[in-house]
This record gives C-alpha cells, sequence and structure tokens, in this order.
C-alpha cells in the first residue's frame, strides 16, 4: 500500500480515504499511518524561508513516513519470522507423530510377523508329521495286505467257504444298545 500525497486528495476524500483503512494488527496500524502521511505542497511563489520552512517540513514528513515504513517491514520480519517458528513446531510436531505412528504400525506388523512365522512353522511341523503318519500307515496297510495275501494263499479263501454262514450271522440277535447302566 503506498502513501497518497496530499495535494492529489481534498478533505472529502482524506475522510473516505481514512474510513477505508483496514485496522487490527500492527502491520495494518502502520500501514494506515503511512496511508494518511500528507506532503506539505512547496509553493514556488512563496520567500526564501518559506520555502526552506516547507522543504524541512516535508523532510520531516517524509523523516516518519520512512520510519514508519522502516517499523511497519520490522512488524512484517517479526510476523515472518513468528510464522516460521509456527510453521516449523507445527513440521516438527506432525513430524514426530508420523515417526510414533510408523513406529507403533512396526511394531504390530512385527508381531503379527512373528506370530504368523510362529504359527506356519507349527502347520509345517503339522503336515511333515501327518505325511510321516500317513506313510507309515500306507506301509503297514501294504504289509497287511500281503499277509492277507499269504493268508489267504496257506488256508484258501473264507469268502467262499463261509457263503451260508454269512445268511446266519445276519438273522443273529445282537443287542442294538450297550448297557450303559454301572449298577
Amino acid at each position: 500500500m503506498t502513501a497518497k500525497v496530499a495535494p492529489y486528495l481534498n478533505e472529502s476524500e482524506m475522510n473516505n480515504f481514512d474510513a477505508e483503512l483496514p485496522s487490527g494488527t500492527k502491520f495494518d496500524v502502520s500501514t494506515s499511518q503511512m496511508a494518511k502521511t500528507v506532503f506539505p505542497i512547496v509553493n514556488n511563489n512563496g520567500s526564501v524561508k518559506v520555502r526552506l520552512s516547507t522543504l524541512e517540513s516535508t523532510v520531516e514528513t517524509q523523516s516518519n513516513y520512512n520510519r514508519l515504513t522502516l517499523d511497519s517491514f520490522g512488524n512484517l520480519a517479526d510476523n515472518l519470522r513468528t510464522t516460521d517458528n509456527n510453521l516449523q513446531d507445527l513440521l516438527r510436531q506432525t513430524q514426530e507423530h508420523f515417526t510414533n505412528v510408523i513406529a507403533t504400525l512396526k511394531k504390530e506388523y512385527d508381531h503379527k510377523f512373528e506370530l504368523q512365522s510362529t504359527e506356519n512353522k507349527r502347520l509345517q511341523n503339522n503336515i511333515a508329521s501327518l505325511k510321516a503318519e500317513s506313510n507309515q500307515t500306507k506301509r503297514r496297510l501294504h504289509i497287511t495286505v500281503e499277509k492277507l495275501k499269504k493268508l489267504k494263499a496257506d488256508f484258501g479263501d473264507p469268502d467262499e467257504q463261509f457263503d451260508d454262514d454269512s445268511s446266519l450271522m445276519s438273522t443273529t440277535m445282537l443287542p442294538t444298545r450297550p448297557n450303559t447302566s454301572l449298577f
């Protein structure tokens, strides 16, 4: 925002201009003060003494204007530092939060991975045990079949001799319920 020079504004424009100025922060106040700065008009028709006085007044006004500008820039620099510090704090807090969340998730992942690895080993051991048991059962079945074949060869096939007895066994009365009483 630049300062308006007094010769370009009449009194009513100056009042309207003052009403438009924002208020609030230090920067806004400094800016409004700079905008209100009135630079005196140097009248070339006056005496040297009057012109020197007017120039001195202009220099003083310009010095005040420069001081206000310097204060505004100082306020801007302070605001920038504050904003920068706030952003750095926010970034640090966000980074710490993400670091904590990632560490927590990593712990959970590692724990679940360990549990899954243990479960996989247990299942692999069970599978190996079941395979060994299945192979042993196959060997026993094979040995039993071989013994049965040998017995059939030595004594003959019992199914062929007792065809009539099978009908007798089906008519034999067997209890259908076991005795479950203790007394």
